[in-house]
């Protein structure tokens, strides 16, 4: 009592027994809840210091993780190798595998391993469309770069020979078309074939495919071409890729991927 009666200036004097022992026991409780809210506090703050372990003497503290730094890559075809060559292995039955190695190899100039993909491609699904744009860029390729004279120029040489016997990219092409032509992916590549081989084409190339009857057409080639022009194959203006859009919507009015999107003052005003 006679450290309350201090703490309180000698107030406590005037108060009864009773007072007395509610006073003491309310600061009892006041100092409890204060050392019960300090331990909470110690014991968040040992939670949070947890993780962050201080490196050993001598050792550096390894650098914070950076989200552009994980995506970004100095060497982007060898980092594409390291994916594509357990694809290869785990996936031969697979055409986006053979599709996949030929960018890459045509990327890295590798003549024998493009004609590899081409003819593994052809072995696994023959009808598959980006052969049509594979084969015209690999002829292209041999024509325009070649090889030096040896034992890689005679193996190109009767490889190409058993993929092009005519040795006519563009008869090879029409053949083709007159196979697979009907198909809308598979016209939409033969057309991307015709303009690398004759960019000047590419605007009546692009025009054949925006005339190109789509009734029959089904959603996943529909939205694979309009995937490809809006990756700028056939260079198509804003207006070009609206055009086929709205051909694709007429036919498909649920699909969303060619939903027409709405004037901008009528979604301010919404």
């Amino acid at each position: 009592s006679s450290g309350i009666n201090a703490e309180y200036g000698g107030e406590i004097d005037d108060m009864t027994e009773k007072e007395k022992k509610k006073l003491e026991s309310k600061k009892k409780r006041a100092a409890k809840k204060k050392q019960q809210q300090k331990n909470e506090a110690n014991v968040n703050s040992n939670a949070a210091n947890k993780d962050k372990k201080q490196p050993p003497d001598g050792e550096v503290a390894p650098p914070p993780i950076v989200g552009n730094e994980l995506v970004k890559t100095e060497a982007p075809l060898d980092d594409a190798m390291k994916f594509l060559d357990p694809l290869r292995a785990l996936s031969p039955q697979c055409p986006n595998t053979h599709k996949l190695a030929f960018q890459v190899f045509h990327r890295q100039g590798k003549l024998l391993l493009m004609i590899q993909s081409v003819k593994r491609a052809l072995k696994t699904n023959a009808r598959t469309p980006e052969i049509a744009l594979h084969m015209t860029q690999l002829a292209q390729y041999v024509k325009t770069k070649g090889t030096s004279s040896g034992i890689i120029a005679e193996i190109v040489k009767t490889e190409m020979g058993e993929l092009l016997p005519q040795n006519d990219i563009r008869e090879w092409l029409n053949v083709r078309e007159s196979l697979t032509g009907t198909n809308l992916k598979n016209f939409f590549m033969l057309r991307c074939a015709h303009a690398h081989l004759t960019p000047e084409s590419t605007a009546q190339q692009l025009q054949s495919v925006l005339d190109f009857p789509l009734k029959g057409s089904t959603l996943e080639s529909c939205e694979y071409v309009l995937d490809h022009l809006n990756s700028e194959m056939l260079n198509p203006t804003p207006e070009d890729i609206a055009t086929f859009s709205s051909s694709c919507h007429a036919l498909f009015p649920l699909a969303t991927a060619f939903r027409p999107s709405k004037p901008e003052e009528e979604s301010v005003q919404r």
